[in-house]
């Protein structure tokens, strides 16, 4: 967290995004790697979303003061009281569709494959790596 808060958590985001972007083309290039290429499209797609959301400031409707979170960890420390089984990409989720309306289904898009390429299948046809990229290519692009 000191490393985020000393680059400026907007940049931190921003560049985590464009570095996982960065692997994600490089990976692409190589044959047989196509469930990585999905796995960093959606951590990159992750960040970029971040960057976009955070910081969030919420009206607390209990306490009727502003609330400002600066990532996602803090709003999740809190989302997670009344969420209990939900998970940290839930959450995200979430927030996606309510921000990001625009891309939400890119989004979950990328969540859903990259589950898949990560604990299910790792043997990713190209057309849904290729795939992956474009929905990225548009997060990043309603993000930025």
């Amino acid at each position: 967290m000191a490393l985020l808060l000393l680059m400026g958590k907007n940049n931190y985001y921003l560049n985590h995004a464009n570095h996982n972007k960065e692997v994600c083309e490089y990976i692409d290039k190589k044959a047989g790697y196509n469930d990585w290429v999905i796995t960093t499209a959606f951590y990159s797609a992750i960040y970029y979303c971040d960057y976009k959301i955070f910081p969030l400031v919420l009206n607390n409707t209990a306490t009727q003061k502003e609330e400002t979170y600066n990532t996602i960890d803090e709003y999740y420390r809190v989302y997670k009281k009344t969420n209990i089984n939900k998970s940290k990409h839930f959450c995200r989720s979430r927030l996606v569709y309510i921000y990001l309306n625009k891309i939400s289904s890119d989004f979950d898009k990328l969540w859903d494959l990259s589950q898949n390429a990560r604990y299910m299948n790792y043997k990713i046809d190209k057309e849904l790596s290729t795939g992956a990229i474009r929905d990225l290519e548009k997060i990043k692009k309603q993000c930025i």
